[in-house]
């Protein structure tokens, strides 16, 4: 377990970038269909939805691993004057179950939202993958 030194001192655990890059990756994925479109919606989501399924499987693997949780002190400041993101053995478990069925879902929606040929630009797959 993480001593209360450690939370006190503001120390981020080994690992707890992952935590960021599981809050970042989803909305740099929005960001990125905002910018490049319709068209290329569906192949952005194809790489980021086994991208966070892996990175969730990485933090459940470090959580498990050591038996302590990963902690990541946002701006360096400790709670409560800063933000911490926290992922202990029941948080992590929950955020593999999200990734599952996230990525599950949104790889067997690709077939509904698909853009039919011989049209250059469609609203639906963009509003699927950022929403």
């Amino acid at each position: 377990m993480m001593s209360d030194s450690a939370v006190l001192s503001g120390a981020t655990t080994s690992g707890g970038f992952l935590l960021v890059l599981a809050v970042g990756l989803p909305t740099a994925g929005m960001l990125l269909s905002l910018a490049l479109g319709g068209r290329l919606t569906g192949r952005t989501a194809q790489f980021l939805l086994p991208a966070g399924l892996g990175l969730a499987f990485a933090i459940v693997a470090g959580v498990w691993r050591t038996g302590d949780s990963r902690v990541y002190f946002l701006g360096g400041w400790a709670p409560p004057l800063g933000l911490a993101l926290r992922a202990d053995g029941l948080s992590a478990a929950m955020l593999v179950t999200t990734a599952i069925v996230v990525c599950a879902t949104g790889l067997y929606a690709r077939a509904a939202f698909r853009i039919p040929p011989g049209i250059s630009e469609a609203r639906a797959p963009l509003v699927f993958g950022c929403c």
